[in-house]
């Protein structure tokens, strides 16, 4: 992105909007993360918890996109008013959750996992004439959220300062019920 231009703002909104695809009477959830939208609303505590739920407010059938860090044989489903447990249909990293009636909640949980994980980057530093080299980071992941970096780079260390990432409670805000009454399209 340059200094001016409105690319990566706008990539960020296509990334949100995306959350959800709504295609005639079924309801895409591509990423776990929270969104409202007219036809269902996400509500995620990742990366505290692997705890997604799904609250159906007017689609007919759900699909909800797994990552690809989560062993499908501890995915978990069930519904929230009830407790009734829903066994897992997969078409590739997608769970196919079939019909939903409006109304309903539906829960997925599963187990986060934590990795780490070694980097090389280049620093494109020169000291006088003499380039400095490649640095090597050990990345400490939360599924696919930086939950630590070391050692923290000079610059941007705000970014990887992410000690509240490493609980296993997700912090709760109330926020209202907006949901965007149109779509941008650039």
């Amino acid at each position: 992105m340059n200094c001016c231009t409105a690319n990566g703002s706008q990539g960020l909104y296509y990334v949100w909007d995306s959350i959800v695809d709504d295609q005639d009477d079924l309801a895409r959830i591509n990423l776990l993360l929270n969104r409202r939208s007219p036809s269902v609303d996400v509500v995620s505590w990742l990366p505290y918890q692997g705890k997604v739920e799904l609250r159906n407010k007017r689609t007919q059938r759900l699909t909800a996109r797994i990552p690809n860090w989560v062993d499908k044989s501890t995915v978990k489903i069930s519904l929230s008013d009830n407790g009734q447990m829903i066994r897992p249909v997969w078409i590739g990293n997608y769970l196919w959750l079939g019909k939903v009636a409006a109304g309903r909640t539906v829960q997925v949980s599963f187990p986060v996992v934590k990795t780490v994980e070694t980097y090389l980057a280049d620093s494109y530093e020169f000291r006088g004439t003499k380039y400095l080299g490649r640095y090597k980071y050990t990345i400490t992941f939360r599924g696919n959220t930086v939950v630590h970096m070391n050692p923290l780079p000079k610059d941007g260390y705000a970014t990887y300062a992410r000690r509240q990432y490493r609980s296993d409670t997700a912090p709760q805000v109330t926020a209202s019920e907006y949901v965007a009454a149109q779509r941008i399209d650039w």
